[in-house]
């Protein structure tokens, strides 16, 4: 699960902003990074297992369960998260980067 504290915000390159300009930033960056790691596991996830995901998502399951359930069947599942929220941010950062002239 994603960690939101002050770490999280300085990759955002969000700190000079307002608090609530950083939470609606921040939520928008889990929403992208939510969708990536669905589509990630979707793909790994046996016909069965997608019933059960599709299940949980539908059903707007608590969220430590469904996180329970990721942990203990998608292989690397932290990881999956870990890897899309960095690519993220590389991405953003580089789009900030080049509008202001390439640095």
């Amino acid at each position: 699960m994603l960690r939101v504290d002050d770490n999280l915000v300085q990759k955002l390159r969000l700190g000079a902003l307002p608090p609530d300009q950083q939470k609606e930033a921040i939520e928008a960056v889990l929403a992208i990074v939510h969708d990536r790691v669905g589509e990630r596991i979707a793909d790994v996830l046996e016909p069965e297992q997608f019933v059960k995901f599709e299940k949980f998502m539908n059903k707007d399951a608590n969220p430590e369960e469904l996180l329970h359930w990721l942990e203990n069947n998608i292989p690397g599942y932290s990881h999956i998260v870990d890897e899309e929220l960095d690519k993220l941010i590389d991405e953003m950062n580089s789009r900030v980067d080049q509008a202001m002239g390439g640095k």
